[in-house]
């Protein structure tokens, strides 16, 4: 009597695996800092920490008593910033993001224009074609 086994292996390590898919959750949130919102997020949340060493800097000169009054004013500050400067950083860093991408954009234009250029340099065809657009456009 004849028997047959077909064993199913894991054609990859789990611990592959895992490793994997911790890289890929490394990379979406680097693309999420990369966004305009990534941005602001992280700014805020600099703000914010700012603002709540400093005022822990405050509460460690306190004494015991009015600590619980000095945690919730704490916290209290630190949910006002947030809610304060939301909107305000968001758009800082909408605007900050506009204007790098416009550089970018600018910058790359720029390059490709000074590749041509060269180009036409060793390229009859090419520099009277250039010429014949710049006399269609004025120049």
């Amino acid at each position: 009597m004849n028997t047959f086994m077909n064993p199913h292996f894991a054609q990859t390590h789990p611990g592959v695996g895992r490793l994997e898919r911790v890289a890929q959750a490394v990379l979406a949130s680097a693309r999420f800092i990369d966004s305009a919102r990534g941005m602001a997020t992280l700014l805020l949340s600099a703000i914010v920490a700012t603002l709540l060493v400093v005022a822990n800097q405050v509460i460690d000169t306190w004494t015991d008593g009015h600590l619980l009054v000095a945690w919730t004013l704490l916290w209290v500050i630190a949910f006002s910033m947030l809610a304060i400067f939301a909107q305000p950083i968001k758009v800082f860093v909408l605007g900050v993001s506009h204007q790098w991408g416009e550089w970018k954009a600018k910058r790359h234009d720029r390059a490709q224009d000074a590749r041509m250029w060269q180009a036409a340099q060793y390229d009859p065809r090419l520099m009277s074609e250039i010429r014949c657009a710049m006399q269609r456009a004025g120049h």
